[in-house]
């Protein structure tokens, strides 16, 4: 019965869910970078893109050697915001993702 009383009441709820999840996770800066990305992105990632975006460390100012690993995006983000598409797009999981991080400013 506390399981239940801990479910979202509706879309929104949803989402900050998954978001806090995401940023208070071992790879909470790798998820960020990834929405953001996906927000301004001008075409769509690939695995290979992701891989890359997850290699560069901002602060440090460095590149991480690609280790040649199977990139798992699930382990980065929950499949609720983001989607991986047979022919490995990764995009949000449905368009109202987009626009509830774009007017609710959910990612500071």
């Amino acid at each position: 019965m506390q399981v239940l009383g801990k479910l979202p009441h509706d879309l929104n709820e949803t989402y900050i869910q998954a978001l806090e999840q995401a940023q208070g996770g071992y790879n909470g800066e790798d998820a960020y970078h990834l929405l953001i990305w996906l927000l301004y992105a001008y075409e769509p990632l690939t695995l290979e893109h992701v891989r890359k975006i997850i290699s560069i460390d901002i602060e440090e100012e460095t590149v991480y050697e690609d280790d040649g690993m199977n990139l798992e995006v699930h382990a980065i983000i929950s499949s609720t915001l983001v989607s991986v598409t047979s022919n490995n797009v990764i995009q949000f999981a449905h368009a109202s993702i987009k626009e509830f991080l774009v007017h609710n400013h959910a990612l500071k």
